[in-house]
């Protein structure tokens, strides 16, 4: 996942511009029941087999970089776990 911040235009670009953060998640289901979640303030799956690189909060890593990932191990992935959904917000 990778973003650059608006671009500031104005007099008063500098006062009133904000920052942009997105956040990553991924999410392991067996069923309709939620097993793991993996987001910013919880890295890595209880098993091992999802990990979030870290919060970026501001984004803009260049030229097509990624400034939050998340890495899935299909092979560590528990058998039960039938569903993986990611969101970003």
């Amino acid at each position: 996942l990778g973003w650059k911040s608006a671009p500031r235009k104005g007099f008063l670009a500098r006062l009133t511009a904000r920052d942009i953060d997105l956040d990553a998640s991924a999410m392991l289901f067996a069923g309709k029941e939620p097993q793991d979640v993996v987001f910013f303030q919880h890295l890595t799956s209880d098993d091992g087999s999802v990990q979030h690189t870290g919060d970026n909060r501001v984004g803009g890593a260049g030229e097509g970089g990624d400034d939050e990932s998340i890495v899935v191990d299909l092979r560590r992935v528990p058998a039960h776990v039938d569903q993986i959904i990611f969101t970003v917000n």
